[in-house]
């Protein structure tokens, strides 16, 4: 009897210290959770640290309840129960938290709390930009809210809409009063940072479109009025590169009988300049002229005939044949200190005539040429020959002569050209150089393009 009086005083003992241990741990699991609820992180962590840090099953409890506890006050928050100083307490209080409990882990929730706290800020911006008819502004703001801001982006959406409606009648309106008014570039301006500010709509296309094309079709006019042709050509071509632009039969007509007077003007200035200042200066209109209009037969036909004037020297044509006369670079000075760069030289020990001939094909009208001697007192004679026809010739000239020259030499219509040297001395050395083919333009050249 004694024994088992005993034994049930044992059990019951048991399952005193059994409950005390219960209500023990209950008890600091609640202390924990009211420090948490409560902010006072402090005195959690304390708590934390030294009664449930190392106890599996109450840190498992605490982690449980920091994580139910978070989500419960962020869908508060996103519902509009919890102001944002109430829930800006909890997420101090978790990062205190998060310093001292590696198992907590809220960065999500902050992100996305930034994100929604800034879009709240921006709707009611928007709101209030809208309400004093800032329609631009709201638009603004409104746009930057995202979709993961919750049920704020889909009222966003909403006033988006609306501002935008609001925006564009305001932009259209004030483009109209400028379209009035032959301003066709401000109103193109404002309705494309309109497109750039709310994206493509069927009225700013349509105005875009509209505006954009009476703007070329007035420009191209005025421009063929003026007979600035150039012009005329440098619109129709930002006209056809403009996505916004319809051409009309209207402009390119305008644009057909431009260029065959700004081809004919390119082509009387060039001949003009030609005339006065030579083929260079020629050139270079026909130059300006190919920018507007690249490939263009004529004026390439005609810069081709500029591109003959330009001199050339033998070395630039082909050779035929030489008899005893040798292809040379050097610099030759005659008795006066002047020099001759020659382009052919013979030495030889007898007399007799030397030549070399050249291939011209018709391309030249005219030879400039000289002749030196090496020593003083070699004699000899220079000759040009066209196609066998003798054109123009030294006469007996010496060293003592210094340089001969011969200006000017007519090889119009000349296949092919020789030049014969005939020393009169033996043991002579002469040379030939400073030659210049070049062609020399005349009415006749022009016919074709006038």
């Amino acid at each position: 009897m004694v024994r088992n009086m005993n034994k049930m005083v044992s059990l019951v003992a048991l399952e005193m210290c059994g409950l005390m241990l219960l209500v023990a741990c209950a008890s600091t699991t609640d202390q924990f959770e009211t420090q948490v609820i409560n902010g006072d992180y402090s005195k959690a962590i304390e708590t934390y640290t030294t009664e449930i840090q190392g106890n599996t099953s109450e840190e498992l409890a605490a982690d449980e309840f920091l994580n139910t506890y978070m989500e419960e006050r962020w869908d508060s928050y996103l519902a509009g129960e919890l102001e944002n100083s109430e829930f800006d307490v909890t997420i101090a209080t978790y990062q205190k938290l998060s310093e001292s409990i590696p198992l907590l882990d809220f960065t999500t929730i902050q992100q996305e709390y930034a994100t929604v706290e800034q879009a709240r800020e921006n709707y009611a911006d928007g709101l209030e930009a809208l309400e004093n008819k800032d329609y631009a502004g709201a638009v603004e703001v409104f746009i930057k809210i995202p979709e993961t801001a919750d049920s704020t982006y889909e009222e966003a959406q909403e006033q988006l809409e609306k501002a935008t409606v609001s925006y564009c009648e305001e932009i259209l309106k004030i483009a109209s009063a400028s379209v009035e008014e032959q301003d066709f570039d401000a109103a193109i301006t404002l309705v494309q940072e309109a497109v750039n500010l709310v994206g493509t709509t069927e009225q700013l296309t349509d105005f875009l479109k509209e505006t954009t094309t009476a703007k070329y079709e007035i420009e191209i006019a005025q421009a063929a009025k003026s007979s600035d042709f150039a012009k005329v050509l440098s619109l129709y071509k930002a006209a056809t590169s403009n996505s916004n632009v319809t051409i009309s039969s209207t402009m390119t007509a305008t644009y057909a009988t431009s260029v065959e007077q700004y081809r004919q003007s390119i082509i009387t200035r060039s001949i003009d300049t030609y005339k006065k200042s030579g083929a260079t200066d020629a050139r270079r209109i026909v130059d300006e002229g190919l920018e507007q209009l690249p490939q263009d037969d004529k004026l390439t036909t005609l810069v081709e005939l500029y591109q003959s004037c330009i001199p050339v020297t033998f070395k630039d044509v082909i050779e035929i044949d030489t008899d005893d006369m040798y292809s040379s670079d050097s610099q030759v000075t005659d008795t006066f200190g002047n020099t001759i760069d020659a382009s052919y030289y013979t030495r030889s020990m007898w007399t007799g005539t030397k030549s070399v001939t050249l291939y011209l094909n018709n391309r030249f009208t005219d030879l400039d040429i000289s002749f030196a001697a090496e020593k003083l007192k070699q004699k000899f004679e220079a000759v040009i020959y066209g196609d066998d026809m003798a054109l123009a010739r030294t006469g007996t000239v010496s060293g003592e002569d210094g340089i001969t020259t011969l200006n000017n030499i007519n090889v119009s219509g000349v296949e092919q050209l020789k030049v014969s040297i005939t020393p009169v001395d033996t043991y002579t050395t002469i040379y030939m150089g400073d030659e210049q083919l070049y062609r020399v333009l005349t009415d006749k050249d022009f016919a074709e393009f006038l």
